[in-house]
């Protein structure tokens, strides 16, 4: 039951604070804020979705909380939450009002006293991305201009001046074509939504987004931007680019290479995705690489690596290049450590590339198909030009050949020394592209992630067991720093190393630990260890696996239940240890363990306890 009187329903379609608004004109207050402040209430939290004032809300009215809940928007972060579609703020379009004129003159036709008890707000009026009404197909219209902050999201009273000459307006409103590029993103509110596979996986705001870029693309080139098109031409390249990506990945594969085909000629090595996909690239990767446009970016990352010679090392559109799927003769020549004219004619001879091939070294071709010419043609590094490959020191190149994680190309003599084998340099990439393989992008690693050199430093792990675990996979996390490059630009945890290898605790004493058990200076215990009284027995350090020798606890109880120091004695009987020694020399007592064999006396525990 409502407690406020008069009310007037929540209408479908209708916002939360548009509903607000309509109360507090049948209630003639100067605005939505002076209404709720009279009622003792504030009007922002609202504004912003909080559960609290949505419920309270719903007992003023008696509409009930689930409808309240379901008109309301939540806004945090930036982000607008509106029936489980996520979208940032810049895409309400909050101090500007927009309306359909014809929507609003058939409100106020059924209004039951005066036009603006019916004249309500649409929630779909307030974003961006929708240029017209979904029932009228005419263009909405801004009501004023931009306001201030402090009277946004008060929509009957950014109406009221207008509405006595709203049939005018709606007899002049442009008529448009229905657009099925709104229609969709409209009934992505609605209960009953149209489905398009690809746009569904995307939240609302990125749909939107892929649209208008995949339209301006087809429409005006990859090098368009959508600040320099007019309303209307964004609108027909959001209806053209939802009609491309309604069809799937299939649809955008095609569009991307008729993209390709018509707009982009390659003028050189550096040519990259940005000069390919144009905004496209722009918007999967500016100002973040965004999770939203996932899928989209998948199928421009598989196209870019099939069209483009795009190799380990290089980043498209916001994802690392692990595996190499085509080659130009620039990028094999620089791969095989040939000469690219040269490289061109061997290409030609064995049919990879066609004779006419441009001697510019552009021609794209199947890296698949070109490994075997590849590998033969391949200039052979020893191991200092395999250091300089790798960017690493010499040390470690030697490490890899010995450990067998980069195997010798060939050998010319029966027992050559390795430090004269000589190294296929795809052999290389191909072992640094298995480390690579499923690793992170981490930009300026901090501790625990470090390089594989650093790692195996502080675990105390050879650094060859580093490696291993990163080839079978037993780590959990692997990154790539793209601020480096070759060896020292993989990553580990050397937390997650350090727990793996870390051995068990062994219990024993070592000989500092000793001394403070039996409280005798060090040389007592080293002559001890020394007189085999109590004999050490060799267990692995748990942190850094070297020999630690120990003495067992076992060996220590017995000796303590066999002897006892002449100061324990001392200490137990409150006596100075040179008098008790006295004492017990007139008494015939004598140490069977003497002072100058271990440099302490020690006696025999059941004849004096």
């Amino acid at each position: 039951m409502a407690h406020l009187h008069p009310c007037v329903p929540l209408l479908s379609g209708e916002t939360v604070t548009g509903f607000c608004s309509r109360l507090a004109a049948i209630h003639k207050t100067t605005s939505v804020r002076t209404f709720f402040r009279y009622l003792g209430r504030r009007f922002t939290p609202i504004v912003f979705g909080q559960a609290v004032a949505l419920d309270d809300l719903a007992e003023l009215t008696g509409v009930s909380p689930a409808e309240i809940a379901r008109s309301s928007s939540v806004r945090a972060a930036g982000h607008i939450t509106h029936r489980g579609e996520v979208f940032p703020m810049t895409m309400s379009r909050r101090t500007r009002t927009f309306v359909c004129p014809r929507c609003l003159a058939e409100d106020g036709e059924h209004a039951r006293r005066m036009p603006i008890e019916a004249s309500y707000a649409r929630m779909i009026w307030s974003l961006t991305p929708i240029r017209a009404c979904p029932h009228h197909h005419v263009l909405l219209r801004e009501i004023g201009g931009p306001i201030h902050a402090s009277e946004a999201y008060d929509f009957s009273r950014a109406i009221w001046p207008h509405l006595p000459r709203m049939g005018e307006d709606a007899d002049a409103a442009e008529e448009v074509p229905p657009s099925a590029a709104e229609a969709y993103l409209a009934s992505r509110f609605e209960e009953h939504r149209e489905a398009s596979p690809l746009l569904d996986g995307m939240p609302w705001y990125a749909a939107s987004r892929t649209c208008e870029a995949v339209g301006a693309a087809a429409l005006f080139g990859p090098a368009v931007t959508l600040g320099s098109l007019a309303l209307p031409e964004k609108r027909k390249a959001a209806d053209v680019g939802f009609e491309i990506v309604h069809g799937g990945e299939p649809a955008v594969s095609r569009f991307l290479d008729d993209l390709l085909r018509k707009h982009y000629t390659r003028e050189g090595p550096n040519d990259g995705p940005g000069a390919m996909y144009g905004i496209l690239n722009h918007l999967l990767t500016r100002p973040t690489v965004d999770p939203g446009y996932a899928q989209l970016r998948d199928i421009v990352f598989r196209h870019a690596l099939a069209a483009a010679p795009f190799g380990p090392g290089d980043v498209v559109v916001g994802l690392p290049v692990v595996h190499r799927r085509t080659h130009s003769v620039m990028t094999a020549a620089v791969e095989a450590g040939q000469h690219p004219h040269r490289l061109r004619k061997i290409l030609i001879v064995e049919g990879i590339i066609p004779p006419d091939a441009s001697r510019s070294g552009d021609e794209v071709f199947s890296a698949v198909l070109a490994a075997p010419i590849l590998s033969r043609a391949t200039k052979l590094l020893n191991l200092r030009a395999m250091a300089e490959h790798l960017q690493t020191t010499y040390s470690y190149a030697k490490m890899l050949a010995t450990n067998g994680f980069i195997e010798p190309f060939k050998s010319d003599m029966v027992g050559e020394k390795l430090i004269r084998a000589r190294f296929a340099r795809a052999d290389v990439d191909a072992f640094m592209g298995r480390l690579a393989d499923g690793a992170v992008v981490h930009p300026r690693p901090e501790r625990p992630l470090m390089d594989i050199p650093r790692a195996a430093k502080r675990t105390y792990c050879p650094m060859p067991d580093v490696i291993r675990m990163i080839l079978d996979r037993e780590l959990r996390w692997v990154g790539v720093d793209l601020d480096r490059a070759g060896f020292h630009a993989i990553l580990v945890d050397a937390d997650e190393i350090l727990a793996r290898v870390r051995g068990p605790e062994h219990d024993g004493f070592t000989m500092q630990t000793l001394r403070v058990r039996m409280k005798v200076g060090q040389r007592v215990i080293q002559a001890l260890i020394a007189g085999d009284y109590l004999p050490q027995v060799m267990r692995l350090n748990p942190v850094n696996r070297h020999p630690d020798w120990i003495v067992l606890p076992e060996t220590v109880d017995a000796f303590e239940r066999t002897y006892v120091a002449l100061s324990e004695l001392a200490a137990r009987w409150e006596v100075n240890a040179f008098k008790l020694k006295t004492d017990l020399d007139r008494r015939g007592v004598e140490p069977v363990i003497r002072r100058d064999q271990v440099g302490a006396s020690f006696y025999l525990r059941d004849r004096l306890l």
